[in-house]
Protein backbone atom coordinates (compact mmCIF):
# COMPACT_ATOMS: atom_id res chain seq x y z
CA UNK A 1 0.00 0.00 0.00
CA UNK A 2 0.88 3.78 -0.34
CA UNK A 3 0.66 5.80 2.88
CA UNK A 4 2.44 8.91 4.15
CA UNK A 5 1.92 7.98 8.19
CA UNK A 6 4.41 7.10 10.87
CA UNK A 7 2.51 3.89 11.54
CA UNK A 8 0.05 1.43 10.30
CA UNK A 9 -2.79 -1.14 12.00
CA UNK A 10 -3.30 -4.29 9.89
CA UNK A 11 -6.04 -5.95 10.03
CA UNK A 12 -7.35 -9.62 8.48
CA UNK A 13 -10.54 -11.42 8.19
CA UNK A 14 -11.97 -14.65 5.75
CA UNK A 15 -13.65 -13.01 3.17
CA UNK A 16 -17.39 -14.56 4.60
CA UNK A 17 -16.59 -13.14 8.21
CA UNK A 18 -17.38 -9.91 9.17
CA UNK A 19 -15.25 -9.21 11.84
CA UNK A 20 -11.90 -7.73 11.12
CA UNK A 21 -9.18 -9.08 13.82
CA UNK A 22 -6.08 -6.59 13.70
CA UNK A 23 -2.87 -9.06 13.20
CA UNK A 24 -0.18 -6.17 13.02
CA UNK A 25 1.29 -2.87 13.28
CA UNK A 26 4.19 -2.04 11.01
CA UNK A 27 5.61 1.50 10.73
CA UNK A 28 6.53 0.86 6.80
CA UNK A 29 3.88 0.07 3.97
CA UNK A 30 4.55 -3.20 3.79
CA UNK A 31 3.59 -6.41 6.36
CA UNK A 32 4.67 -9.63 6.28
CA UNK A 33 1.43 -12.35 7.45
CA UNK A 34 3.07 -15.17 8.65
CA UNK A 35 0.51 -16.67 10.09
CA UNK A 36 -1.75 -16.75 6.95
CA UNK A 37 -1.81 -20.77 5.79
CA UNK A 38 -1.14 -21.50 2.15
CA UNK A 39 -4.17 -22.26 0.07
CA UNK A 40 -6.92 -20.11 1.93
CA UNK A 41 -8.35 -16.87 0.76
CA UNK A 42 -7.67 -13.77 3.27
CA UNK A 43 -8.87 -10.33 3.56
CA UNK A 44 -6.39 -7.60 4.36
CA UNK A 45 -7.49 -3.71 5.69
CA UNK A 46 -5.20 -1.33 6.80
CA UNK A 47 -5.33 1.86 9.03
CA UNK A 48 -2.93 4.99 9.44
CA UNK A 49 -2.15 6.12 12.58
CA UNK A 50 -0.63 9.35 14.15
CA UNK A 51 -0.46 9.78 17.65
CA UNK A 52 -1.77 13.71 18.55
CA UNK A 53 -2.14 15.39 21.65
CA UNK A 54 -5.08 13.65 23.45
CA UNK A 55 -4.48 10.21 22.01
CA UNK A 56 -4.14 8.56 18.65
CA UNK A 57 -5.72 9.82 15.28
CA UNK A 58 -7.11 7.39 13.17
CA UNK A 59 -7.95 6.73 9.21
CA UNK A 60 -10.53 5.01 8.08
CA UNK A 61 -9.67 1.49 7.06
CA UNK A 62 -8.68 0.82 3.95
CA UNK A 63 -11.11 -1.13 0.80
CA UNK A 64 -10.03 -4.70 1.59
CA UNK A 65 -8.25 -6.32 -0.61
CA UNK A 66 -8.59 -10.36 -0.85
CA UNK A 67 -5.32 -12.52 -1.31
CA UNK A 68 -5.17 -16.51 -1.36
CA UNK A 69 -1.28 -17.43 -0.41
CA UNK A 70 0.12 -20.26 -2.34
CA UNK A 71 3.17 -22.42 -1.23
CA UNK A 72 6.01 -21.92 -4.21
CA UNK A 73 8.54 -22.99 -2.14
CA UNK A 74 10.27 -26.72 -2.47
CA UNK A 75 10.79 -28.88 0.52
CA UNK A 76 14.62 -29.44 1.64
CA UNK A 77 16.33 -31.45 -0.40
CA UNK A 78 17.20 -35.33 0.16
CA UNK A 79 20.81 -35.81 1.65
CA UNK A 80 22.05 -39.32 2.65
CA UNK A 81 21.81 -41.30 -0.60
CA UNK A 82 23.19 -44.79 -0.57
CA UNK A 83 22.66 -47.50 -3.06
CA UNK A 84 23.45 -51.26 -2.01
CA UNK A 85 23.38 -53.93 -4.66
CA UNK A 86 21.56 -57.23 -3.23
CA UNK A 87 21.05 -60.27 -5.14
CA UNK A 88 18.22 -59.10 -7.98
CA UNK A 89 18.25 -55.24 -6.93
CA UNK A 90 19.47 -52.71 -6.29
CA UNK A 91 18.34 -51.18 -2.46
CA UNK A 92 18.10 -47.27 -2.05
CA UNK A 93 17.90 -45.85 1.28
CA UNK A 94 18.23 -41.74 2.33
CA UNK A 95 17.63 -39.55 5.16
CA UNK A 96 14.29 -38.36 5.86
CA UNK A 97 13.50 -35.14 4.84
CA UNK A 98 11.70 -33.48 7.95
CA UNK A 99 8.92 -30.78 5.94
CA UNK A 100 5.65 -30.38 7.69
CA UNK A 101 4.06 -30.59 4.08
CA UNK A 102 5.63 -33.44 2.55
CA UNK A 103 3.86 -35.75 0.57
CA UNK A 104 6.59 -38.01 -0.77
CA UNK A 105 10.16 -38.88 -2.82
CA UNK A 106 10.65 -39.13 -6.40
CA UNK A 107 13.23 -42.01 -7.45
CA UNK A 108 15.45 -41.43 -10.84
CA UNK A 109 17.62 -43.84 -12.39
CA UNK A 110 20.17 -42.10 -15.24
CA UNK A 111 18.07 -38.64 -14.94
CA UNK A 112 15.15 -40.50 -15.86
CA UNK A 113 11.77 -41.07 -13.23
CA UNK A 114 11.32 -44.40 -11.94
CA UNK A 115 9.49 -44.23 -9.10
CA UNK A 116 7.13 -40.98 -7.41
CA UNK A 117 4.53 -40.91 -4.53
CA UNK A 118 6.78 -42.88 -1.90
CA UNK A 119 6.04 -42.26 1.87
CA UNK A 120 9.27 -43.93 2.89
CA UNK A 121 13.00 -43.23 2.40
CA UNK A 122 13.68 -46.72 0.97
CA UNK A 123 13.28 -47.71 -2.69
CA UNK A 124 14.01 -51.78 -4.72
CA UNK A 125 14.85 -51.18 -7.99
CA UNK A 126 14.39 -54.71 -9.57
CA UNK A 127 14.47 -53.61 -12.92
CA UNK A 128 18.31 -54.18 -13.31
CA UNK A 129 21.10 -56.30 -15.11
CA UNK A 130 23.86 -57.85 -13.94
CA UNK A 131 27.12 -55.61 -14.76
CA UNK A 132 24.88 -52.78 -15.76
CA UNK A 133 26.16 -49.51 -14.13
CA UNK A 134 23.20 -46.84 -12.48
CA UNK A 135 23.18 -43.66 -11.39
CA UNK A 136 20.42 -42.72 -8.77
CA UNK A 137 18.73 -39.03 -7.22
CA UNK A 138 16.16 -38.52 -5.20
CA UNK A 139 14.17 -35.72 -4.52
CA UNK A 140 11.31 -34.65 -1.78
CA UNK A 141 7.90 -33.68 -3.05
CA UNK A 142 5.69 -31.57 -1.19
CA UNK A 143 1.59 -31.18 -0.75
CA UNK A 144 1.32 -28.22 -3.11
CA UNK A 145 3.48 -30.37 -5.74
CA UNK A 146 6.88 -28.42 -5.29
CA UNK A 147 9.87 -30.67 -5.71
CA UNK A 148 13.43 -30.41 -4.42
CA UNK A 149 16.48 -29.91 -5.89
CA UNK A 150 17.42 -33.69 -6.82
CA UNK A 151 20.10 -35.21 -4.28
CA UNK A 152 24.18 -35.90 -4.80
CA UNK A 153 24.11 -39.11 -7.50
CA UNK A 154 24.82 -42.37 -6.02
CA UNK A 155 26.37 -44.60 -8.45
CA UNK A 156 26.69 -48.26 -8.78
CA UNK A 157 27.20 -51.08 -10.79
CA UNK A 158 25.18 -54.45 -10.15
CA UNK A 159 27.04 -57.33 -9.59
Amino acid sequence: WTAEAPQFRIFRRKPAEMDWTQIGESTQPAFDDATAGYGSAWQYSVQSVRQAEGGATESERSEPVTFTPKDRFAPEQPAGLSAVAGAATIELSWNSVTDADLAGYRVYRGGVKIADGLTAAVYSDKDVTAGSRYVYQVSAVDQAGNESERSAAQEITMQ
